[in-house]
């Protein structure tokens, strides 16, 4: 008898699924006055506790003047917003943002943590000043991103 399969066999560490997504209500030529943002889409799988990098890209005439938003979404839950660059760096913006930063760079106002959390599944989407104000006159969404974190802590005993 093999003693290696009588004792339980732990598998598979917590782990995150990231998918990005365009939902089937977006209207691809969502622009405004020559400014557009995007978001990459595909899957990205991470352990619960890794670095979560969101990619957000946008072309804007004004760089200096507009703002960008990084807004958190649960099921069945209005969006929140989580982050922008115009915040301060105070306890009331900390608390809010839950350990994520945002930086506005030329053409990237990306989403990070250093650790993500199972509390961290949700949909998220980034938004640029001008697209903010569209948005209330239509009824897509440019694009989003949503996190699924999940966790499996499966044991299996082999009998001999």
């Amino acid at each position: 008898m093999n003693k290696s399969l009588s004792s339980p066999l732990n598998c598979c560490s917590p782990t995150m699924i990231l998918t990005m997504r365009r939902p089937k209500n977006v209207r691809e030529d969502f622009q405004t006055q020559g400014d557009s943002i995007s978001q990459t889409e595909g899957s990205v799988f991470v352990q619960e506790g890794q670095h979560v990098n969101l990619i957000c890209s946008y072309e804007t005439s004004s760089y200096a003047a507009s703002t960008l938003f990084w807004y958190k979404q649960k099921p069945l839950q209005s969006p929140e917003l989580l982050i922008s660059s115009t915040d301060d760096d105070n306890e009331d913006t900390k608390s809010r943002q839950r350990g994520f930063s945002a930086k506005k760079e030329q053409k990237h106002f990306n989403l990070t943590k250093a650790s993500a959390e199972l509390e961290d599944s949700a949909v998220y989407f980034c938004a640029l000043s001008d697209t903010v104000r569209r948005l209330r006159r239509c009824t897509g969404q440019k694009s989003t991103q949503q996190l699924s974190v999940m966790w499996w802590n499966h044991q299996r005993t082999l009998a001999s």
